[in-house]
């Protein structure tokens, strides 16, 4: 994450060194836009709504700030206030370099190819332009971009906000207050606040991460261990498994790769695990008969998915055949976005699924999915297939998800590059992980909820990246 100084009149090399010379043309303007960036990072996890409202605040501003970049602006702007007003804004050159890293070209590739999709989306257009919107999240890089030189800001406000969704928790366990209509906790045994639960876990499995990097770097650590411990508490009270399972996974690394690769560490990880270890046995022991049973109802819902398809693995294994199905049906273009329900087998539905000129034949257990809580709806539906990477393959076939696994390998490799960092940016790869492993058993690009947190990591690995250098710079100077 350091960078060299910039020879005076260069343009930036790196995304980092782009936030730099944007926080220096512009310094008003960088105020603004960092203290709206750390207020969308606090509200992201706490519910859609707040989400949106934050993204749309961001994206005015960073409009805002490059319509003020222009000399037409501030000539116009002087103009008008008899030269007493002077703008600098954001000059679009900023973003020489940034258009030139994998994570923003794989990125640009992916919702390419998803816009390109509407051409073929079927029966239902409209659909898939909702499903283009939702992805409106994975432009997060671009608008966090100009202040990613206050990086550890914008994670602290982050993780700000999961504290404040781990007391919202706390209140739902508690039904407290009364006048709220709470879920009932004693009938699920989960709490996801004012989000799914499985949006909740999936964001507190991702700030475990940030949690324990911050525990490894920190001077003073120890304050820092009841924030970790909300944290597992919220993780397990959302009762997800697919995030409780990321968690575990990208937990374990938080610890072994500061181990293996930086030595300076060793001592504190070692003590950070132990103080892990004793936070997590009574959690444990408090949760362990309700884990237990949800762990064993996959291995008896496994074992059944075939007489029992409405159960909660039997659906999954119904759903991942249906998406196979329709990639095999259409391999390079899929159902188009959106339309992943466009086969269903009933009469709502569009055309029926040929493959090799032959219709797919159905079995029965399709007929018990004819419902809305079953299958989500009977219309060709925003369909949750439940796996990321088979609604991908199911509705934008071979290339959609060759593009969608590059942005996400493009996100690893540069996030890579900053675990050496003393930062807190470091657990962005344990991040991506994270959400990685999370996505096998879930669809988690329906809805941007489930992206922005995404959008979020992929804009942190782009302080990652390797700095342009070479012709490109010479290109770049010369334009």
């Amino acid at each position: 994450m350091t960078t060299d100084a910039m020879q005076p009149g260069s343009r930036p090399g790196s995304p980092l060194e782009a936030s730099i010379h944007a926080a220096s043309i512009d310094p008003l303007g960088d105020r603004l836009h960092l203290c709206v960036a750390a207020t969308f990072l606090f509200l992201n996890p706490i519910g859609s709504g707040a989400s949106t409202a934050g993204f749309i605040a961001l994206a005015s501003v960073m409009i805002l700030r490059l319509a003020c970049g222009f000399e037409g602006t501030r000539r116009f702007c002087r103009l008008v206030s008899g030269g007493r007003l002077e703008v600098s804004g954001l000059p679009a050159d900023v973003f020489t370099s940034v258009f030139r890293q994998p994570v923003i070209i794989t990125i640009l590739l992916y919702l390419g190819w998803l816009a390109l999709g509407l051409l073929w989306a079927s029966p239902s257009t409209s659909l898939g332009l909702q499903e283009l919107i939702s992805h409106r999240m994975l432009l997060l890089p671009l608008l966090l971009m100009p202040v990613l030189g206050h990086a550890r800001i914008l994670v602290v406000a982050f993780l700000a906000g999961t504290v404040a969704v781990n007391a919202i928790q706390l209140f739902e366990w508690q039904e407290w207050p009364g006048w709220i209509e709470w879920r009932s906790f004693e009938k699920t045994g989960r709490a996801g606040a004012f989000n799914n639960e499985i949006v909740t876990g999936l964001f507190l499995s991702i700030a475990i991460c940030f949690w324990i990097r911050w525990l490894l770097v920190a001077r003073r650590w120890w304050w820092l261990v009841p924030f970790l411990a909300l944290c597992l508490v919220g993780w397990l009270l959302a009762g997800s498994r697919g995030p409780i399972v990321a968690g575990v996974a990208a937990g374990i690394l938080s610890f072994l790769l500061p181990l293996t690769l930086e030595r300076s560490l060793r001592k504190r990880v070692l003590v950070i695990g132990l103080v892990g270890c004793v936070l997590l046995v009574p959690l444990v022991a408090w949760k362990f008969e309700y884990l237990g049973n949800r762990f064993d109802q996959v291995i008896q819902q496994w074992n059944e998915r075939y007489e029992d398809p409405t159960s909660s693995v039997g659906k999954r294994v119904l759903m991942a055949e249906y998406g196979l199905a329709c990639f095999k049906a259409q391999p390079l273009l899929g159902t188009g976005p959106g339309n992943a329900g466009r086969h269903l087998p009933n009469e709502k539905a569009g055309g029926a699924l040929m493959i090799n000129g032959s219709p797919y034949e159905w079995d029965s257990r399709f007929e018990d999915l004819q419902n809305p809580d079953a299958f989500k709806g009977e219309s060709p539906d925003r369909l949750n297939l439940h796996s990321t990477y088979i609604q991908s393959l199911a509705t934008l076939g071979l290339p959609g998800l060759l593009f969608f696994c590059s942005m996400l390998v493009a996100g690893l490799v540069s996030s890579w590059r900053l675990l050496r960092d003393r930062t807190l940016v470091a657990a962005t790869f344990l991040g991506i992980v994270a959400w990685t492993i999370a996505g096998f058993a879930d669809s988690l690009q329906i809805g941007g909820s489930k992206l922005s947190m995404l959008g979020v990591l992929l804009a942190f690995a782009l302080l990652g990246s390797r700095r342009i250098t070479g012709r490109a710079v010479n290109r770049a100077r010369n334009s």
